[in-house]
């Protein structure tokens, strides 16, 4: 995982599709997948949605000085700018486990699924544990020292700032979402 890498495909989409990779995004996957609450820049009618950040403190929780809003922002940040809901992200997460289609829509090819959730980082320690690698964009389970959260083999996912995390499980059919 590149954080640099996403940037840099963010802006090769803007320059292949002439069009901003925020709007871009949401006509091509979002839309279709009827992601309704999924914005790079939130409206301002749903930024009371945006659950508070904490940080631990010593003994104490405290909120954390974060913009949670980005005010100002132009740059969408494909590398980490993007807000969501669990419903929203399963119904991604569900997506590439059906291989690219949701309830009878295409939105990428299988071969482009295939292509995304294989790991390309062979044994390199890439993930979070020493049995993960990475596709593109996607972490991958490679073996069984990356089996946590009972996952099987082949499992994909991806995390977020501030505990999110989602994943796909082949093997199982299963669809996790996590967000804390």
């Amino acid at each position: 995982y590149s954080n640099m890498g996403i940037a840099t495909l963010g802006r090769i989409i803007e320059v292949v599709s002439g069009r901003p990779f925020d709007d871009f995004i949401a006509e091509r996957v979002f839309k279709p997948l009827g992601m309704k609450d999924t914005h790079f820049f939130v409206p301002v009618e749903k930024r009371d949605r945006i659950a508070t950040i904490y940080r631990f403190d010593g003994e104490k929780l405290s909120k954390a000085d974060v913009d949670l809003y980005r005010e100002g922002a132009k740059y969408p940040a494909p590398e980490g700018g993007l807000y969501s809901t669990a419903g929203d992200l399963f119904r991604l997460y569900q997506m590439m486990l059906n291989g690219g289609e949701l309830e009878g829509r295409r939105i990428i090819s299988r071969a482009t699924v295939d292509l995304m959730t294989r790991n390309h980082t062979g044994d390199l320690r890439a993930g979070f544990s020493p049995g993960m690698g990475y596709g593109y964009g996607w972490s991958v389970i490679r073996d069984a020292s990356g089996m946590f959260r009972l996952q099987s083999i082949g499992t994909f996912g991806h995390g977020g700032l501030w505990k999110t995390w989602g994943y796909a499980d082949p093997s199982k059919g299963l669809v996790g979402i996590i967000l804390m």
